[in-house]
């Protein structure tokens, strides 16, 4: 895992997928005020990431943040049986051998120390964004990617179609899953009045932004 602002750590792992696909994910390790971790979006665990996570500090919740982002869930939960698991309304049928909270608002426990959106409007999604205050950190899970490593051919035709390829930007998946675009837009723009300083998306590179204007033209494509 790599430290990328203070008290905030993240680690990225290829998923294949069918036909040759082969998409990064990411997930994020956050320590908030009592020492207590936060884990974002966990992937599949090895023994490496569970060790230096364990070395960080006792984990205390493990957010899903969308109905897409649950193969990590189970394997984090068996290490952790005491964490709170905390995802979207629907998601607990995919994973029903974890107990999973649904969200409703952010947990005192996590000392203030975030801002939270759901997007509305994409229900089969349901993504909920967390910017990190005191770094101007802001995760999204499928809101924008940032694909800007090399990439295998199949990789790079679907990412092409999908508008999403080298560069920052929303996926055209969105127009699928978008049931309520006026809802969508609301959210996003919630999203995008935050002060945003470094975009950590879980597709795609870390992008370090500085008053948060590319996230924010990235975003205007709702």
């Amino acid at each position: 895992m790599e430290r990328i602002a203070e008290e905030v750590w993240t680690a990225t792992q290829d998923f294949a997928l069918p036909g040759g696909v082969c998409i990064p994910g990411r997930m994020n390790v956050v320590r908030v005020p009592g020492g207590r971790l936060w884990v974002h979006s966990p992937l599949p665990p090895s023994e490496a990431a569970l060790g230096f996570v364990r070395s960080l500090g006792p984990v205390g919740w493990i957010v899903s943040p969308s109905k897409l982002h649950h193969l990590g869930l189970a394997g984090w939960h068996r290490a952790f049986p005491d964490a709170e698991v905390l995802g979207p309304d629907g998601l607990a049928a995919k994973v029903p051998d974890v107990p999973m909270r649904p969200w409703r608002g952010m947990p005192e426990a996590w000392g203030g120390v975030f801002d939270a959106a759901t997007i509305d409007g994409a229900p089969d999604l349901s993504e909920l964004c967390l910017l990190h205050r005191p770094t101007g950190t802001l995760f999204v899970a499928d809101l924008l990617f940032h694909l800007i490593g090399p990439l295998n051919l199949v990789t790079s035709v679907l990412t092409t179609a999908l508008g999403t390829r080298g560069r920052l930007a929303r996926s055209r998946v969105w127009s699928v899953y978008t049931k309520d675009a006026a809802k969508v837009r609301a959210s996003v723009a919630t999203v995008a009045a935050w002060p945003i300083e470094r975009l950590v998306p879980c597709h795609g590179a870390v992008l370090e932004d500085p008053g948060g204007t590319r996230t924010r033209a990235a975003l205007a494509a709702f």
